[in-house]
């Protein structure tokens, strides 16, 4: 899915594009086990498919759909993302090379495959940020949105950094997940893991 999220249904966040940054959860808060409620909002479409019991002989992540949804969004290693981001926080807004290769720096974080599939379970010694899902896709285009005004307009930029650094290391398990591991990714997003 090129250029942001989807309309996922009633588990969508609305965040503004600018202003304060907007908490999330540490990769290691607590995750439903399957069958149990998800503590993180799951959208309408997730709940339904997951209702469907897998068909016998299932090996591999479990329901379809709620894998394909998550497949389509652009997933980026947390250490890859921390890196673009100090990057960013060092580029010189006022030399249009440097502007470009923050540009550059900014792209490459969605050039990840997918760290999972049908049968190849989400890691489980590795963090993932979702660059598609709320409220990283917000920052992500306010950062393209920075880098594309004058000159002048340097501060934007720098807040929009600032303000994606302190979401991925906040620890509000109120908002919605930022970083992922194995336990918040089947969670939120629904799914089975079938041996």
């Amino acid at each position: 899915m090129e250029g942001g999220i989807s309309d996922l249904g009633s588990g969508d966040f609305a965040v503004p594009p600018a202003g304060p940054p907007v908490p999330a959860p540490a990769a290691a808060a607590a995750a439903a086990a399957p069958g149990e409620v998800s503590p993180y909002p799951v959208p309408r479409i997730l709940r339904e498919a997951n209702l469907g019991r897998p068909p016998p002989g299932s090996r591999g992540y479990h329901p379809a759909v709620a894998l394909s949804l998550a497949a389509a969004h652009r997933w980026a290693p947390y250490d890859s993302f921390m890196s673009a981001l100090r990057d960013l926080m060092l580029a010189d807004f006022q030399e249009s090379i440097s502007r470009s290769n923050a540009r550059e720096s900014l792209s490459s974080l969605t050039h990840h495959h997918v760290p999972f599939a049908a049968c190849r379970r989400f890691p489980d010694d590795k963090i993932y940020v979702c660059i598609d899902r709320a409220p990283i896709s917000f920052l992500v285009l306010r950062l393209n949105r920075a880098l594309a005004m004058d000159r002048k307009e340097g501060k934007e930029y720098y807040d929009a950094v600032q303000d994606a650094m302190n979401v991925v290391m906040s620890d509000d398990v109120s908002s919605p997940p930022v970083i992922y591991n194995r336990n918040i990714f089947e969670s939120v997003f629904q799914l089975q893991w079938i041996e």
